[in-house]
């Protein structure tokens, strides 16, 4: 069994690394490029829970505020994003290749 600490640390892990990657990855040295993944990290959850909530036949738990409340996890996947990007920006250097 797992830990209930643990536990929410995998659970705030899980959409940040992705965002951190997907920051690191994007490539650009654009400052709205890494918004994109954040947006798309960040609203995949609260999406996902409207969805499940107006599908016909579904008993959902919570209800539509609740679901539509996750979209503010667009501000920590924007942070792990903009840090991904600033770190790879490091690595690769003034010149913006690895080194």
């Amino acid at each position: 069994m797992i830990e209930p600490a643990l536990r929410k640390l995998i659970g705030w892990l899980l959409p940040l690394v992705p965002a951190f990657v997907a920051g690191a990855l994007s490539g650009s040295r654009r400052a709205w490029t890494p918004v994109v993944p954040a947006l798309l990290v960040g609203l995949t959850l609260a999406v996902v829970h409207t969805v499940t909530i107006v599908l016909p036949g579904a008993h959902p738990t919570h209800g539509l505020r609740w679901a539509l409340s996750l979209a503010v996890l667009v501000l920590p996947a924007a942070a792990a994003s903009y840090t991904g990007a600033g770190v790879a920006s490091v690595v690769r250097g003034k010149d913006g290749r690895s080194r």
